[in-house]
């Protein structure tokens, strides 16, 4: 029965390692063949745009947990050192921004939606410390350094004015009309209005009986629909937003701050590498299966 696990085993190994070969040669690929858009007259669907990074709004500006560096995108994982005969580091929490940021090429800007996407970043620091969370560390003595947890940090990072290409699904989401923009005012309005009731009856409550009743609720409406009119006459937004994400379909979607011939080349190397250690599972699995069973 072991001799069946142990076989089982490498051929699993076999073909996933074969399978992941064979999907970053395919990045190799795509990236190879489909060529560069421009954001303005880019078309809708499966685009490659190579711009750099700007921070969407001030409120996006986001941290990376462990070093507290601002940044447009992180992601970062802690391992804890496992002592004894078979050492090991073990992952014990990892994670990464969600946070849009914006990708400029002189045409246009476009929304970056990092989420599953494959990032590569040229941005990355490792290090090591004593404590869970490096900025939790306090200064011990060496022999109690030496009793506690080693831990080993990684991060890596977007940031502002970094280089960027960016290949996945290509959408534009078109402005809103005039009309659209002034009923979503209206009910924007009416809603902050709810909020603070007593001062929407002193406002509203002509007959002053203490609720609002059906000609004044009219009369709420018409009195917001005159405010949103002037509000969208002064402040119509006619911008069409563009938003790069994760294909529906099993197509790449990749970003990167490195060079796109630089991107291709790890892939293929990696390629390589998964190929290279694929066969010799493979062949552990074939001799495995002659001589063991």
């Amino acid at each position: 029965m072991t001799a069946w696990l142990i076989l089982g085993f490498f051929i699993a190994a076999s073909l996933t390692l074969l399978y992941a070969s064979f999907k970053s040669l395919k990045k190799a690929r795509t990236i190879e063949d489909v060529p560069t858009s421009r954001i303005r007259s880019a078309h809708q669907g499966y685009v490659e745009l190579i711009g750099v990074a700007r921070q969407q709004q001030q409120e996006h500006l986001v941290s990376a947990p462990l070093s507290s560096t601002p940044c447009l995108w992180y992601d970062y994982k802690i391992e804890r050192y496992q002592g004894g005969k078979n050492s090991h580091w073990t992952t014990v929490e990892e994670g990464s921004s969600e946070a849009f940021f914006e990708l400029f090429d002189g045409t246009g800007k476009c929304l970056i939606d990092p989420r599953h996407s494959d990032v590569l970043t040229s941005v990355k620091k490792r290090w090591s410390g004593y404590s869970r969370h490096p900025a939790r560390m306090q200064e011990t003595s060496l022999l109690g350094r030496l009793r506690r947890q080693r831990y080993r940090y990684t991060e890596r990072r977007i940031h502002a004015d970094q280089p960027v290409y960016a290949i996945g699904r290509f959408q534009t989401i078109h402005a809103s009309s005039a009309e659209q923009q002034q009923k979503d005012h209206v009910a924007r309005l009416i809603a902050t209005w709810k909020q603070d009731y007593e001062k929407m009856l002193d406002r509203f409550d002509s007959n002053r009986d203490g609720h609002i009743d059906q000609r004044e609720w009219q009369r709420a409406r018409e009195q917001a629909a005159q405010e949103a009119q002037r509000h969208v006459a002064a402040n119509y937004d006619n911008t069409d937003i563009h938003i790069m994400s994760k294909p529906a379909s099993d197509q790449a979607y990749i970003l990167s701050t490195t060079d796109p011939a630089e991107l291709t080349s790890h892939y293929r190397q990696r390629s390589l590498g998964l190929l290279l250690v694929g066969l010799v599972s493979c062949g552990i699995s074939i001799w495995f299966g002659l001589n063991r069973l």
